[in-house]
């Protein structure tokens, strides 16, 4: 009545009761169990599921008997996930199949059949897998949402899905020419190759010290003082600009004094009387005689060298 009403059940509560109802058909205390203690048992149980599994190792590797598997419910929900998570269950049918492979007996219960019972198919001593005891079975309503009929039919509507595609890209491969697959195999591989070179310089640069350890004395220096350390690249240009203007004024000064002493021997030279040649002679012969006076002095004395005077 309350469903047709439009109340839902709150997914914990319905959880509880059903599992206290599974319990109450098993001969167990039927009694309301709080969320924690419900979480211990799952949990010992597992702990129970590992021990047996080291046990089975153990037994095979020396030699000795195993013993029959205990149930666990985290396994049985790891088992179904596994089913319904598998690409080729897209109907109830393939759900069925797969899940017995997993170790899952999957059945429909309920008037309206929209109700699952799961159970584990424990392994036996012999390798064999048992069919599910009443104990071993569990509602779907016990596990959760995520195993009811809703969910289950989402998950075939995925895998249908999903299948479709896949067979679609099969297709679609295969209908390509030689030439196409020859050019993506191509570009993969050079994908794959730049992937890898990547890799590579990455590697390359984490392995070399970085730039900052290894700058030279000058660059730290021009870190803690960019002045100081501008400055005397300032001095040097400067005094270079200087050198250069100097040389400027003195390739003008020497271009200036040519261009007068060509002046000065193109004009004629005045012509000269005998008087003032004479005088001319003269005045020559008296800075001799006044600079040298021992090559006018008659008792020179002998042997001397004459090239001392610069008269070679």
């Amino acid at each position: 009545m309350l469903d047709k009403q439009g109340f839902a059940q709150r997914a914990d509560l319905k959880q509880a009761f059903s599992d206290a109802k599974e319990r109450q058909e098993r001969g167990e205390p039927s009694s309301l169990r709080r969320a924690g203690s419900n979480a211990n048992s799952e949990l010992r149980e597992f702990q129970q599921h590992i021990l047996w599994e080291t046990d089975c190792d153990l037994a095979d590797e020396f030699g000795g008997p195993r013993k029959k598997e205990p149930f666990s419910l985290t396994v049985l929900r790891h088992s179904i996930e596994m089913t319904l998570e598998d690409p080729a269950v897209v109907d109830w049918d393939s759900f069925v199949e797969v899940g017995r492979s997993r170790g899952v007996q999957i059945e429909q219960r309920g008037k309206k059949g929209r109700g699952i019972s799961y159970g584990m198919l424990r392994e036996e001593p012999d390798g064999t897998r048992a069919e599910p005891a009443a104990s071993d079975r569990r509602r779907c309503t016990t596990l959760g949402t995520a195993y009811e009929m809703g969910a289950v039919e989402a998950a075939f509507v995925r895998n249908g899905i999903a299948s479709i595609a896949t067979a679609r890209a099969g297709q679609t491969k295969n209908a390509q020419t030689a030439k196409q697959r020859m050019l993506m195999a191509l570009a993969e591989a050079s994908a794959e190759g730049d992937d890898l070179a990547q890799r590579m310089i990455a590697e390359h640069r984490a392995q070399r010290p970085t730039v900052i350890d290894e700058q030279p004395e000058s660059m730290a220096a021009l870190e803690t003082d960019p002045q100081d350390a501008i400055s005397p690249s300032c001095t040097a240009v400067t005094v270079l600009d200087e050198s250069r203007q100097a040389s400027r004024n003195e390739d003008e000064v020497n271009s200036l004094t040519d261009g007068l002493t060509a002046a000065a021997e193109s004009q004629p030279s005045p012509i000269k009387t005998v008087r003032e040649e004479a005088g001319g002679a003269a005045r020559k012969v008296r800075s001799l005689h006044t600079r040298f006076p021992e090559l006018f002095d008659a008792e020179r004395p002998a042997g001397q060298d004459t090239h001392h005077y610069g008269l070679e």
